[in-house]
């Protein structure tokens, strides 16, 4: 944690020093922005601190966006679940700074992702078994050698951890293409190299942790899709992730706390139309209101839906055809913390299963000088799937999703089936929800070519901003360093606009 709590920021100092030799102090300046996600909070957060009059228009009841920790018990400071965003790598360092900014280093623990702990459990292919005895009760189901000889004695180990870890990180559409690449010359090209490799290599070699840090090598080898999500993979796979004990939502609401006459909630965008020098903004369907400036954050999934006039068409192309990806997650409300007791002793870290569950995570371990007690109530992320995954499960019943879930989760932890374990439940299918019509924009996804230079693009005195306009989408650092490249773009354009203004006398 020394390494988390200690670091100088260069990248993000180097940041601000330019903004601020730009700024011009002498003008009052105002701008609008639309969303009240991460995106525009850190948005309107530093154009106040440049002096600028914020205004921040919020459709829902809530700030935070995609950021949203729902808590079962206000009471009970351990009764809580993400069903947005909830962990963050220690390389994302914007994220990281404003933490720090806001005073909530002390919060960040370790996060204990997928194939971290190895007595977590897989279910994959009928069969039920602890991580550590993966090798011996999961790899002999996929029978890779059953149609074809390989030359060296680890091929079909190695291939077998690979298409765990793809398996039980990846949605659908991904886990198709990797079974086609797979087949097609990627086992092939394991063999001719693991029959060149002359260390002797025993079983624990061939974990899913840790055969991991050898996908960036095989990247390069990937179509171009399964390549891109790789990315994701390695990424969410890293040991150097972390989350906010207390809920990722301390993070927006403690930037909110320097905002709060500054946003209106509840303040539903069904229009902007583009005139010579302003944005009319429709708000609620009946009152307007013009802009000098204005920063959308809204997902071009929401903002396809809403009026819009004055765009060209290169730039309404885009917000029609770019591709989001959707998002299920279920948190049950366990009345304890089995999962931590003698029979499974399992403190943080990540099921798999190949059925509808996907991924279950459990929550932070309890502690014997906290609140975090194993006869407490805990929180299990009993499911968190995405893509086709994540569209079956949301066209299912309340009902069906939670006893479908039940049965998946119970052939490795029954308790969960008794009557009276899971005290309370919460969904989120964001592709369901009104105002994000899915998970995140999507770089993988072959069905639409995805540009971030065209997506950011401003349009008149209308600039754009969000996870969407970011390579690191679907992440909280891919909003904030989004809405810092158009803090930067707009103060830019203000300086220019004063200095070729003549001087007042």
């Amino acid at each position: 944690m020394e390494k988390v709590l200690n670091r100088d920021f260069k990248k993000v100092r180097g940041y601000f020093s330019k903004i601020n030799s730009l700024n011009p102090n002498s003008l009052p300046k105002s701008i609008t922005i639309l969303g009240a996600g991460i995106s525009g909070l850190v948005a309107a957060y530093e154009l106040k601190k440049l002096n600028y009059e914020v205004k921040i228009l919020e459709a829902s009841n809530r700030i935070g966006g995609r950021i949203w920790t729902y808590r079962f018990d206000d009471e009970n400071i351990t009764a809580y679940g993400e069903l947005g965003a909830m962990r963050l790598p220690f390389n994302h360092e914007f994220t990281h700074y404003y933490i720090n900014e806001m005073g909530l280093q002390s919060q960040l623990k370790k996060f204990v992702t997928i194939f971290k702990n190895n007595e977590c459990f897989l279910d994959i292919k009928g069969k039920v078994c602890r991580l550590k005895d993966v090798i011996n009760e999961i790899y002999p189901s996929y029978e890779f050698s059953k149609n074809r000889k390989f030359k060296s004695k680890y091929t079909e180990r190695f291939a077998s951890a690979l298409k765990t870890i793809v398996d039980a990180m990846s949605p659908k559409e991904i886990r198709e293409l990797f079974e086609t690449d797979l087949h097609n010359y990627l086992l092939d090209e394991l063999d001719y190299s693991l029959e060149r490799c002359s260390i002797e290599l025993n079983d624990e070699e061939f974990s899913p942790n840790n055969v991991l840090p050898l996908l960036s090598k095989l990247r390069g080898r990937c179509e171009d899709v399964l390549r891109t999500y790789m990315r994701h993979i390695i990424l969410e796979s890293s040991s150097d992730l972390y989350q906010l004990a207390g809920g990722m939502n301390q993070l927006p609401d403690a930037i909110a706390n320097h905002l709060k006459d500054d946003i209106r909630l509840n303040a539903e965008v069904t229009g902007i139309s583009l005139e010579d020098n302003k944005v009319k903004i429709t708000i609620n369907g009946n009152e307007q209101l013009y802009s000098d400036t204005v920063l959308c954050t809204i997902p071009f999934s929401v903002l396809r839906e809403i009026k819009l006039d004055g765009f060209s068409k290169e730039k309404l192309d885009v917000i029609h055809n770019l591709t989001y990806v959707g998002a299920t997650k279920v948190l049950f409300y366990c009345k304890d913390r089995f999962w931590e007791k003698d029979k499974y002793q399992i403190k943080e870290g990540a099921s798999v299963s190949d059925r509808v569950i996907r991924q279950l995570y459990y929550p932070l371990a309890s502690q014997d000088n906290s609140s975090f007690k194993q006869e407490n109530p805990g929180v299990l992320l009993a499911s968190y799937v995405i893509g086709e995954d994540s569209t079956y499960l949301a066209e299912l019943s309340h009902h069906e999703q939670i006893n479908l879930i039940k049965r998946s989760v119970s052939r490795f932890h029954p308790e969960i089936e008794t009557e009276d374990m899971v005290q309370d439940v919460a969904v989120i299918s964001w592709e369901k929800h009104k105002w994000t019509r899915g998970c995140s924009g999507v770089m993988w996804l072959g069905r639409s070519k995805y540009n971030v230079e065209a997506v950011t693009k401003p349009e008149k005195k209308l600039y754009f901003a969000g996870e969407h306009c970011s390579m690191d989408n679907a992440w909280i650092e891919g909003a904030i360093t989004s809405a810092l490249s158009q803090v930067e773009e707009i103060v830019q354009l203000q300086t220019r606009t004063i200095l070729l203004e003549p001087s007042v006398v």
